[in-house]
């Protein structure tokens, strides 16, 4: 039950920096890599919300509920989160956060539904590996 917990985990922390990164390196492949420079940065700000995706995902584990419930909140978790962690960097930063040459609102926000979708869908299959 644990490493389920642990993997759980991974696969939603992966989920969301991966489109999170992803959806970053193509927006900068449309400008010709313009603002390039940011991505170390990027990652920075991104590695401590794809842990709390990770958390969250785990939490909503917890709850039992039924996938399409799970989904949705999901969504919609993901929505709030990505939209909060982006107000908390632009607060932390300053007038600094609009240094970044692309728009993380999106990729954050982006990141965090991906992330805890990933985990939702992996419960949902998971759960339905081990009770047949």
């Amino acid at each position: 039950m644990r490493n389920g917990k642990l993997l759980l985990f991974a696969v939603s922390c992966l989920g969301c920096a991966g489109s999170a990164l992803l959806m970053q390196q193509r927006y900068l492949a449309s400008k010709q890599y313009f603002g390039a420079d940011d991505t170390a940065s990027f990652v920075f700000w991104l590695a401590p919300l794809s842990t709390a995706v990770g958390i969250v995902a785990v939490l909503l584990r917890a709850l039992q509920l039924r996938s399409s419930l799970r989904h949705a909140l999901s969504i919609v978790v993901g929505l709030l989160g990505g939209y909060f962690w982006t107000w908390l960097v632009a607060n932390i930063l300053g007038p600094w956060f609009r240094a970044f040459s692309f728009p993380v609102l999106y990729f954050f926000v982006t990141g965090a539904v991906v992330g805890l979708l990933v985990g939702s869908l992996y419960v949902t299959l998971f759960s339905q590996r081990t009770s047949v």
